[in-house]
C-alpha cells in the first residue's frame, strides 16, 4: 500500500501530437453564405497521444479553409499564442461565403484538425443580367430570362425576380386584354417567363430582386409589332345615298389585330362584296384583288366617287374580305334611297317663250328613312308633242 502521508505523484501530459476543434455547443450543419458561426465558439485544445490536454507548453495556432473567401480571425501571418493548451474562439470572427462542402482548418506548426464539413448556401441575388429579344409580337408569349444570378460573394444565386414595366406594356386599344408579366423562378442563377404584350408600342421591362429591391434590371427597348390579322374598319361611306349615284368621298380600308392595334405591317389582298346583286365595286374576288403595299402600313383609301356604286334600295351591306383569312372582315349598312316623283306643278297656267324665272315645283317620295340632301334634277318639258329641254 501507499504509506501514510506519502506524496501522490502528478501524472504530467505527453507530447502534444494532435489538435481538437469543435464548436461550442456545436458547428452548424448549414450556413447561408456570409453568415458567421455564431452564437456557436469554436474551441481548440492540444492533446497527447492519449487525448490529454497538453497545458504546460504554450502554442501557436491559426486557421486555414477550403473557403478561399472565408474570414478567419488568426491567419499564418497572424497566430495566436493559446496559452494551457486550450482556448474558445468566437463565432463571430468567423464566416464562410463559397457555397458548397467547406470545412475550417486549425494548425500549429505540423498539427492540424480540420473540422466537420459545414454546407454553405448562396445569399440572396445581387446581380444578374435580363434577357429579352428585340421584337415582338402582341398577343403571342415570350420568354424573359435571368441568367448569371449571384449573390455578393459569386455564387449562382436562387430566388424570384418581380416583373413590372418600366414603360409601355400598357393594356390594348380596344380595353379588351392586358399585359401578362409574369415574375422569374430562378435556380442556380438561370431562370425565365413567359410574357405577354397586347400594345403595339416601345416597352421596356424591369426586373427587380424579391428580398433586395435595391437590385434591378432594365432591358433595352422592345419592340411590339402587331398581332393577326383580325378584322377591318370601314370609314368614307355615306349613311344614305340615293340608287345609283357614286359615293361623294373615298373609302377607307384599316387592318386591325384582335387588340384594336393598327396592323401597320399588313401587306395582305383584300376584295369587295355588297348584299346589292347590282352594285359597281373596285375589287369583286380572290382572284380579282387589291393587295396592300407595305409603305401603306395597313391603310388604303379607294376613290369613292368611281368605284362604289348601289342600285338597290333599301338596307345594303359592303363587306371588305381578306383572301387569305375568312373570318377577317370589315361590314358598313348603306340606306340605299330611290326616289318617285309623285307631282310636278307650278302656279303659272300659262308662260311665252322666254319668259324668266319661272317657278316648277315638284313632289318627290324618299323611300329612306333619312333625308337626302343636294340632289340635282334635270327637267324636260313638252308641248304639243314637242321637247323643250332648255328655250
Amino acid at each position: 500500500g501507499i504509506a501514510k502521508n506519502a506524496t501522490i505523484p502528478s501524472v504530467l501530459p505527453g507530447t502534444a501530437v494532435d489538435l481538437q476543434i469543435s464548436g461550442e455547443p456545436s458547428l452548424p450543419a448549414n450556413l447561408i453564405a456570409g453568415q458567421t458561426l455564431a452564437p456557436s465558439g469554436l474551441r481548440v485544445r492540444v492533446v497527447d497521444n492519449y487525448g490529454n490536454l497538453v497545458n504546460n507548453v504554450s502554442s501557436s495556432v491559426y486557421f486555414s479553409s477550403s473557403d478561399a473567401q472565408a474570414t478567419l480571425p488568426y491567419t499564418s501571418t497572424n497566430q495566436k499564442l493559446l496559452p494551457g493548451g486550450d482556448s474558445l474562439f468566437v463565432g463571430s470572427r468567423f464566416s464562410l461565403k463559397t457555397a458548397g462542402e467547406q470545412t475550417i482548418t486549425v494548425r500549429s506548426g505540423s498539427l492540424s484538425k480540420t473540422s466537420a464539413p459545414i454546407i454553405v448556401t448562396s445569399s440572396v441575388i445581387a446581380s444578374f443580367t435580363l434577357n429579352v429579344a428585340a421584337t415582338q409580337t402582341a398577343g403571342l408569349q415570350f420568354p424573359l430570362s435571368v441568367s448569371d444570378g449571384r449573390d455578393q460573394y459569386g455564387n449562382p444565386a436562387s430566388g424570384t425576380i418581380l416583373v413590372t414595366a418600366a414603360s409601355g406594356a400598357g393594356e390594348a386599344p380596344n380595353h379588351n386584354s392586358a399585359a401578362t408579366l409574369t415574375d422569374i423562378a430562378v435556380t442556380n442563377g438561370q431562370g425565365s417567363a413567359a410574357q405577354v404584350l397586347v400594345r403595339t408600342e416601345g416597352v421596356q421591362l424591369r426586373g427587380t430582386v424579391q428580398g433586395n429591391t435595391s437590385v434591378t434590371r432594365t432591358t433595352s427597348t422592345i419592340t411590339v409589332n402587331p398581332g393577326t390579322l383580325n378584322y377591318f374598319d370601314l370609314s368614307g361611306t355615306p349613311a344614305v345615298i340615293a340608287a345609283n349615284a357614286y359615293f361623294p368621298s373615298g373609302v377607307t380600308v384599316k387592318a386591325y389585330d384582335a387588340f384594336g392595334n393598327l396592323k401597320t405591317n399588313y401587306t395582305g389582298k383584300i376584295y369587295f362584296t355588297s348584299s346589292d346583286a347590282g352594285a359597281v365595286l373596285p375589287f369583286t374576288s380572290v382572284s380579282n384583288a387589291y393587295q396592300f403595299a407595305s409603305g401603306e402600313t395597313g391603310v388604303h383609301t379607294f376613290s369613292g366617287s368611281a368605284e362604289f356604286r348601289l342600285s338597290s334600295a333599301g338596307q345594303q351591306t359592303l363587306v371588305v374580305h381578306d383572301t387569305a383569312i375568312s373570318t377577317a372582315l370589315g361590314q358598313k349598312t348603306i340606306e340605299v334611297s330611290s326616289l318617285t316623283i309623285q307631282r310636278i306643278y307650278s302656279s303659272l297656267t300659262k308662260v311665252s317663250r322666254g319668259q324668266q324665272n319661272a317657278v316648277v315645283m315638284m313632289t318627290v317620295q324618299n323611300s329612306a328613312s333619312q333625308p337626302l340632301t343636294g340632289l340635282q334634277a334635270n327637267l324636260q318639258f313638252s308641248g304639243s308633242g314637242t321637247s323643250y329641254n332648255s328655250d
